[in-house]
């Protein structure tokens, strides 16, 4: 994959939530700032996801911490009307 996503998967399929380093200065509640872990701080948008098959991922950049997939997963119930 060309950007950085973050992916959540099941045995044959991944939810990707896309990630940018791109328009950093304002991030909105459905989506997340992550300063550890990449090159550059990456902003993940709850509000861009998408499926794809296992086979379709790309390398394996990084291992999130448990807090900021906390936060992933706040902002996942925000976009999903989970509350």
């Amino acid at each position: 994959m060309p950007r950085h996503t973050v992916y959540l998967s099941d045995p044959d399929d991944v939810v990707v939530i896309p990630g940018t380093t791109q328009k950093r200065d304002i991030v909105y509640p459905v989506e997340i700032l992550v300063t550890e872990g990449f090159s550059k701080p990456t902003k993940f948008q709850a509000d861009s996801i998408f499926t794809i098959g296992k086979e379709e991922l790309g390398e394996k950049i990084t291992e999130l911490s448990p807090d900021i997939m906390a936060d992933i997963n706040t902002v996942l119930q925000i976009e999903l009307n989970l509350e």
